[in-house]
């Protein structure tokens, strides 16, 4: 594969990478950020109501239930390691909708619940250690307007009997112009995938190629050349299998020191050369480890989230290299290396 058609390879699959976000912003927008068009208030909770919505035929729409809760039921956060509390509150709600001639278009049994509910969303949360209020809602799920545009809703919101949590201020909420996700979220995940895959192939390509193209000059230097003649072939592939080695850090944890470390304590004698480069491969895994414990400790302001692919991808990109020139025999040096094990 020439360069062109690397890099060619290499900056659509980050096209693609890139763009995957596009469906998925397009699905959190549908079921996150997109505001009810049209709100119902509720009786109250242990009453019924029943109401009649109209919308776009064939739509699809989906109803939400939103209620002031208030509370003295709560939960300490343990996990977090502070002083937050969880609200608890459970209601259950029993709901029908059906067409104008009363065909059953969706009927269930859900719950406005403090955790264990993906539809449930919360905010304007008061929470103190001897209870607080919050605004609580839960989505129920989606379904198609049938072709008049008109259809019916029964339900009824029932007390808490769990927690003993109270509910005020109930709204009906209608949701217009959603989305089935199955195709967008499909469509994200195949982009991921086959953009990470070309450009990973196009990058270790372009790597090859520029790597191949700076041992062809090395080996156009009449003391390297010396140096070959005189070193065997079962060198040169144990002094690359060191650093290719180092690719077993993405299978097990410390793998690309482990794995270098090993093959050079076992190959260390039988060449000189297989010496310099396995020191050199696990000085370089070693500083590479350091860094990447500076990005996760740069978390903390953010800017170690864009650091942490930055090194990844040279630490990628230098191992290839160093294969490649250590296959032909080259005495190579890792750039940005502390040299912790001396020789």
């Amino acid at each position: 594969m020439n360069r062109t058609t690397s890099i060619t390879l290499l900056l659509i699959g980050m096209l693609l990478f890139l763009g995957s976000c596009a469906p998925f912003a397009y699905v959190i927008y549908h079921e996150v950020v997109l505001e009810s068009s049209q709100r119902y208030s509720l009786s109250g909770i242990g009453m019924s109501d029943k109401t009649t919505f109209n919308s776009s035929p064939g739509s699809l729409v989906r109803f939400a239930v939103e209620a002031d809760v208030s509370t003295d039921s709560v939960q300490e956060d343990t996990e977090n390691y502070s002083d937050d509390y969880f609200a608890r509150f459970d209601f259950p709600i029993s709901y029908r909708i059906s067409d104008v001639n009363g065909n059953t278009l969706l009927k269930e049994d859900v719950r406005l619940v403090w955790k264990d509910g993906g539809s449930i969303s919360k905010s304007n949360e008061n929470i103190t250690s001897t209870g607080g209020t919050l605004t609580a809602s839960t989505s129920f799920d989606k379904f198609t307007v049938p072709a008049d545009g008109s259809f019916n809703i029964d339900i009824e919101v029932s007390p808490d009997t769990t927690y003993e949590a109270n509910a005020t201020s109930l709204k009906l909420l209608l949701y217009e112009g959603m989305i089935d996700n199955t195709w967008y979220i499909v469509a994200g995940i195949i982009m991921v995938i086959v953009g990470f895959i070309m450009a990973m192939i196009g990058f270790i390509f372009v790597v090859t190629d520029a790597a191949k193209a700076s041992t062809q000059q090395q080996l156009s230097d009449p003391n390297t050349v010396n140096d070959l003649a005189q070193r065997n072939t079962d060198a040169n592939q144990q002094a690359m299998f060191i650093q290719l080695s180092a690719f077993a850090g993405y299978i097990i944890p410390l793998g690309s020191i482990i794995a270098p470390l090993i093959l050079w304590q076992i190959w260390k004698d039988k060449d000189p050369y297989v010496d310099r480069m396995g020191r050199e491969a696990v000085n370089f895994q070693l500083s590479m480890a350091l860094y990447y414990i500076i990005c996760v400790l740069l978390m903390f302001i953010l800017i170690g989230l864009v650091l942490i692919f930055v090194v990844m991808i040279f630490h990628l990109t230098f191992i290839i290299i160093a294969a490649v020139q250590t296959s032909s025999g080259v005495e190579y040096r890792y750039p940005m290396i502390i040299r912790f094990i001396k020789s």
